[in-house]
């Protein structure tokens, strides 16, 4: 649902707007706060895009540039620059599941035994069945739950999770890693020619439940479909085909959990027939965007920017495992996301009021942007639908979580996009009284990564990870406000420095070939990545048929290999690529120096190319 723009529009008619005052050109710690608390009330429900919590928020949004005295530079004469997504998924009709023996079938209930998988594709399967441990192949670890097993177009069923083993340098359990995520599961089966994979939680698995729920089909994760269709069926129902071999599943778990010796059943006398149909749902939701004229330089403009929405109630990219996020009441779900990034919204309506106050030589674009916690879609869109012409813009400036500073330290990503940036970041926070940690790399997982892909000058601000992030502990209470206020202090302070360059900015492009995480909005969950290819995905591109490529970095291994932006990449190594999932799946399966092979599609064209994988910073 999307709710109405009339109240922003009887507002537009009703309110009278006073000029600003210097009272507005101060930064305000009270007014900051304000913005980030009801930003992160219960009553937007954690803004998922699409929702009409998110909704609110925009409306929020737009009525305070509207005060400021901002011009709407959306569409159609509004504040709101809106865009279609991938929301979610519900289940189609005639999703059906069961098994057979000695010429008679005992079906699975629905909802009851069984559920399939929200990354689920439709799918009609009728094949005997193997049992085939954690489903996990492991090189590093010298584990492989396949080593021997042919399953070749069978339904393959594996537990959830991964070995519980103790021992040193091997799955410790609570901290699982990248073999635990059920995508992985799903594309190691397919590699190993399963026709489908069945999910169950393990008796003795100490991550998982003793009621042994079944996952809650969600909404949210819109990065496409595994190869196979994938289900989860509770415990039981596998155990009642393992009693015909008079086998019970806690003592094979017991084994791979105390010698880490892998575990199968061929059970394929027993045939399981599976039919799952899979629907997308499709939402909208709004970038905001007001403009302020400059003074002097009015068709140049620089865009302050950060993104508006967050989790809702944990649908996508929670840190939260499955069990946890399912053990929460649907209040108690709610991620708040006050850091992330209600905290950088309101610096970008902090500085709107300031700069509206004391004006500005060049224009700026105020842009809050929906859709970043999905990809940065919000962003992408903009730069491919820009509302003022891109090749007027100075430099993006983004905020992307500045509520959370810690020992007086500031991070600014995106030094190496342009030589002037090191002096005007210099001037900027000389008097802030914080230090400032500076990358190069232009890229990362917030919004000022699209603006770099088009080849502008970026910095991001950021002031670091920490326990709640993705949580619904992410709250208003546990922001430090006036160091955020410094952080925008700085940020007015760069506006002020472009301004004072009559030339504007000189792009360069920061030569290295690695990608960091650090100030990127991202947890490092310990996914194993070994090398970089040097490639930008396009999160918004959904097609299921490859990786559309956004950007390739120089001096890397991609633009070595001759990837060029608005490549589709469809194979890498031996693996078939449809989504951003497999494409880091293949990633994980590498090491530095390996040499791989990489298939796009270039204006309808198939293109091999040979590319040298290089280790990660």
């Amino acid at each position: 649902m999307r709710i109405s723009s009339i109240p922003v529009l009887i507002l537009s008619i009703l309110c009278v707007w006073q000029p600003a005052t210097a009272q507005d050109a101060a930064f305000s710690e009270e007014r900051y706060r304000d913005a980030v608390e009801y930003l992160s009330s219960d009553e937007l429900e954690g803004r998922m895009s699409g929702t009409p919590g998110c909704e609110m928020a925009a409306q929020y949004i737009a009525s305070i540039f509207l005060d400021a005295g901002l011009e709407p530079a959306g569409v159609d004469g509004s504040f709101m620059q809106p865009f279609d997504f991938t929301s979610g998924v519900v289940l189609g009709e005639g999703n059906s599941m069961l098994w057979g023996a000695h010429g008679q079938n005992t079906v699975w209930e629905l909802g009851v035994d069984w559920t399939p998988l929200h990354f689920c594709p439709d799918g009609n399967v009728s094949s005997g069945i193997i049992f085939a441990g954690y489903g996990i192949t492991a090189e590093d670890y010298g584990y492989d739950d396949y080593g021997g097993l042919d399953v070749k177009g069978k339904v393959v069923a594996v537990l959830r999770h991964e070995p519980q083993y103790e021992g040193e340098d091997a799955f410790e359990g609570r901290r699982t890693t990248h073999y635990s995520d059920l995508r992985y599961k799903a594309q190691n089966a397919y590699r190993h020619g399963a026709a489908a994979l069945i999910v169950v939680s393990g008796p003795l698995d100490r991550l998982g439940d003793d009621d042994d729920p079944l996952m809650e089909l969600g909404s949210g994760d819109v990065y496409g479909e595994a190869p196979i269709p994938v289900v989860q069926l509770r415990r039981s129902g596998l155990q009642e085909l393992m009693d015909y071999w008079d086998t019970k599943l806690a003592d094979l778990q017991a084994v791979m959990d105390t010698e880490l010796t892998p575990q199968n059943l061929d059970m394929s006398y027993l045939t399981v027939e599976l039919t799952t149909n899979m629907e997308r749902r499709y939402s909208s939701t709004d970038n905001v965007v007001g403009l302020l004229r400059g003074t002097e330089l009015p068709d140049e403009y620089i865009v302050i920017g950060a993104h508006y929405d967050h989790l809702g109630h944990g649908e996508a990219r929670t840190s939260l495992t499955p069990e946890a996020l399912q053990a929460l009441d649907w209040h108690d779900r709610i991620h708040p996301g006050a850091d992330d990034n209600a905290s950088g919204t309101a610096g970008v309506l902090e500085l709107a009021r300031h700069f509206a106050a004391t004006g500005s030589r060049r224009s700026l674009l105020f842009i809050c942007f929906s859709g970043e916690e999905l990809g940065i879609l919000g962003s992408l869109h903009y730069v491919r639908n820009a509302t003022l012409p891109l090749d007027n813009c100075m430099a993006m400036l983004n905020m992307d979580m500045i509520g959370r500073v810690k020992d007086t330290v500031i991070t600014v990503q995106g030094l190496g996009s342009a030589e002037e940036w090191p002096a005007v970041l210099d001037s900027a926070s000389a008097d802030s009284g914080l230090t400032v940690k500076r990358f190069d790399d232009g890229v990362g997982g917030s919004d000022y990564t699209a603006f770099y892909t088009k080849q502008l000058p970026v910095l991001n601000f950021f002031s670091g990870l920490h326990a709640q992030y993705h949580t619904p502990a992410d709250t208003p209470d546990l922001l430090d406000y006036p160091a955020s206020i410094s952080v925008v202090e700085i940020v007015a302070g760069v506006v002020n420095g472009i301004n004072a360059l009559d030339d504007g900015l000189s792009f360069t492009e920061d030569l290295s070939p690695q990608i960091t995480r650090q100030g990127s909005g991202q947890v490092d969950t310990g996914r194993g990545y070994k090398v970089s290819l040097g490639t930008i995905p396009d999160y918004s591109y959904l097609g299921g048929d490859g990786v559309l490529l956004a950007g390739v970095r120089q001096n890397s291994p991609a633009s070595e290999a001759g990837l060029m932006t608005g490549d589709r990449l469809i194979r890498m190594g031996g693996t078939d690529i449809r989504n951003i999932y497999d494409f880091t799946y293949a990633l994980e399966e590498h090491k530095p120096g390996d040499v791989v092979e990489l298939v796009v599609v270039r204006e309808g064209a198939e293109l091999t190319l040979s590319a040298t994988l290089k280790g990660r910073g």
